[in-house]
């Protein structure tokens, strides 16, 4: 396997720059921060007749090192509250990175020295609220026209369907649309839940098909459009999704699930950065308990929070993130062993 690595200011020139010099056929490998603020991504191609390594070797960036590596001991001056800060993002898996910027936010606070398990949360509170943003979807707004985006299995289906349920609640006008037309019974699932919503439903098996669809929609009409799962390594799935959310008046979401690895949120998150991706819907929060990973995500992305899923169930929890909300997730398995 051929491999090059590009650096760039974004994912969008990187994969330019791959498809150029590459060609069509190159797939994403992975994609990690430059010195400068850009990205190094590293693309691969099953081809023998291409330069495979830059001159200067990359640095290295084994997540597994960084993120398991042993953290540094605390300062003698740190306060018992700043250690179980620390604590708590160390149990979560945040990155050490990440660690390290939120404990300087923390410093910067007038907490208190010690604290019981009220005070850590609402401590967690204010250094979230300086370290990360929260815009909530404009569910209530008439005419908004968003798409879920994200890999394969982070929960855009059952989300679509939760928003769908929640707008009928609401008693709003809203169109549920899917791009899944390759996948074997991609779509089946999303029509099962909006048929007993009572909600209109359509497949658009092409950009020129859901570009038609928009047109002749009444534009009060809500409209959820559900992406299929893209493989963030795959330069020709990333491309498609592209075309489809550049559409005027839609606005990509990056649907991420809990639980998953820090690092792979990361990456993720980066990648996706190529849709001019704004905010980010944290799902599965009912079957995780670390939360690291959505930290990433959202730095990794400059990504605004949005709202959190924590059900499997169509009526259940669709709720905005608020850095109450996230506090709360990342102190939950202390309340758990309290309760004990």
């Amino acid at each position: 396997m051929m491999m090059r690595s590009f650096s760039a200011r974004t994912m969008q020139e990187a994969m330019k720059l791959a498809r150029e010099e590459m060609g069509d056929d190159a797939v994403i490998l992975s994609s990690d921060k430059s010195d400068d603020g850009g990205l190094i991504v590293t693309f691969a191609l099953d081809r023998e007749d291409i330069q495979i390594f830059d001159s200067d070797p990359r640095p290295d960036t084994n997540y597994f090192n960084q993120t398991h590596a042993p953290a540094a001991a605390p300062s003698q001056h740190s306060s018992p509250l700043m250690r179980r800060i620390e604590d708590t993002l160390q149990y979560h898996a945040t990155p050490p990175h990440q660690i390290k910027k939120l404990l300087q936010v923390a410093q910067q606070l007038s907490l208190p020295e010690n604290g019981t398990l009220s005070d850590l949360e609402s401590s967690l509170t204010q250094i979230i609220s300086r370290a990360f943003r929260f815009e909530p979807l404009p569910l209530g707004r008439d005419g908004f026209r968003i798409m879920l985006v994200g890999p394969p299995g982070m929960g855009k289906t059952i989300t679509a369907a939760k928003m769908a349920a929640k707008m009928v609640v609401d008693n709003r006008n809203v169109m549920v649309i899917s791009t899944d037309s390759k996948r074997a019974a991609g779509a089946e699932q999303l029509s099962a839940f909006t048929r007993i919503l009572g909600v209109d439903f359509e497949v658009a098996a092409s950009r020129n098909e859901l570009r038609a669809m928009l047109r002749d929609l009444d534009s009060h009409i809500r409209v959820i459009i559900d992406s299929a799962g893209c493989n963030p390594y795959d330069f020709h799935e990333l491309k498609e999704l592209g075309e489809y959310a550049s559409l005027n008046d839609i606005e990509p979401v990056l649907v991420c699930s809990a639980g998953v690895d820090a690092g792979e949120a990361e990456e993720i998150a980066s990648v996706f950065s190529f849709l001019d991706i704004e905010r980010v819907l944290i799902s599965r929060t009912d079957c995780a308990r670390r939360f690291g990973s959505i930290l990433a995500a959202s730095k990794a992305g400059d990504y605004a929070f949005s709202h959190v899923t924590s059900s499997s169930k169509v009526m259940g929890e669709l709720k905005p993130m608020d850095a109450d909300v996230l506090s709360h997730l990342l102190t939950h398995y202390q309340r758990e062993r309290t309760a004990a």
